[in-house]
């Protein structure tokens, strides 16, 4: 399910708000099953180091969610 799920993944074409997959590796541990280890691309800051840096205002607030619910809709026009 999981490994399905990293295909579809990897085919989405880029847009502006989503992450970029770069690679899926499967790792193999004694005596458990196997984990998936997903590998995106490297920003500088995450959320977290970014709202402790600077105060979200309310603009900031809107543009944030405009920028996911964005990306959400572009991933369920693509059936995702």
């Amino acid at each position: 399910m999981a490994d399905a799920e990293a295909r579809r993944y990897v085919t989405l074409p880029s847009h502006p708000h989503i992450v970029k997959l770069l690679d899926v590796v499967l790792f193999r541990r004694l005596h458990q099953p196997p984990a998936i280890g997903l590998v995106f691309e490297r920003f500088d800051t995450d959320v977290r180091q970014f709202l402790k840096m600077s105060l979200l205002k309310v603009a900031g607030m809107r543009h944030a969610l405009r920028s996911v619910l964005a990306a959400l809709a572009y991933m369920r026009e693509l059936g995702l």
